[in-house]
């Protein structure tokens, strides 16, 4: 495979018709079309289960063969990892076309003008709060590591992203609306007025949210750092031969496990 052909497709999603036929929903990252739903269909002879720890991530099919494949996992082509290639008998990638466009295709997009001012207008709230946790995470990990001088790749290659959190102002609004998402995940629906019915909920919650809560703010980033731990794990895995996972976990629990006590 050529760097150039790494094209990956973000996972939201994924349905299990029987075993070793699934269906994975999401949509790719290059040549994305708001008026289609997007799907991949894979069939093997053996259960697939190790794609559900897909989910949630960009992933990328490499047809190896016509009886073997390779999922690829990573946003870029830089940081793709993979677990090795599997069997498979069917596999298709499906564009499906989005009903009820012409009565709830306008309905979604003025409410999207509406669900972005307000989310504008309470960013400010929400990076406040947010940042304190994120500051109570910085001074935990600095009484474990006072020095911060830790020479382990392994090591640095997790907690100095976690430590980094929030890197910039780029992702404030993607992280305050996965915060007011009631499935907290990507999904783009077959139809529109269901597209609509979701951002609707998030509209609502997003007027209705304390956002100078700590505790509503603790558990939310809690869940990102968890999620980024989750997701880099695999990466860790790849990166450094022999690297005792277990270790690393422990100390990330019990630095979340402080974290998730800390007050206001």
């Amino acid at each position: 495979m050529k760097d150039e052909d790494y094209k990956p497709f973000y996972l939201n999603d994924i349905v299990e018709i029987n075993e070793g036929y699934y269906i994975l929903n999401g949509f790719p990252q290059y040549d994305f079309n708001e008026d289609l739903h997007y799907e991949l269909h894979i069939q093997s002879n053996n259960p697939l289960k190790i794609i559900e720890y897909y989910i949630d991530d960009w992933i990328y099919v490499d047809l190896i063969s016509s009886s073997e494949l390779e999922i690829w996992t990573g946003e870029f082509e830089s940081e793709r990892c993979s677990d090795g290639s599997i069997t498979y008998t069917n596999y298709s990638y499906k564009m499906i076309e989005k009903t009820s466009k012409d009565e709830w295709k306008p309905k979604v997009k003025d409410l999207e003008v509406k669900f972005n001012s307000l989310l504008h207008e309470r960013l400010p709230a929400y990076t406040l709060t947010r940042n304190k946790v994120a500051d109570n995470f910085k001074r935990i990990y600095k009484e474990v590591f006072p020095d911060d001088n830790n020479t382990e790749n392994a090591h640095n290659f997790l907690f100095r992203s976690l430590y980094g959190f929030p890197q910039h102002n780029l992702v404030h609004e993607a992280y305050l609306h996965s915060l007011v998402n009631p499935n907290k995940k990507l999904i783009l629906f077959k139809d529109w007025k269901l597209d609509y019915q979701l951002l609707e909920i998030k509209y609502n919650n997003l007027l209705d949210i304390d956002l100078e809560d700590y505790d509503i703010i603790k558990k939310h980033v809690i869940d990102i750092y968890q999620n980024m731990f989750s997701h880099m794990l695999p990466n860790l895995k790849y990166q450094f031969k022999d690297v005792d996972e277990k270790k690393h976990t422990v100390l990330f629990d019990s630095i979340i496990k402080v974290l998730d006590k800390t007050e206001f």
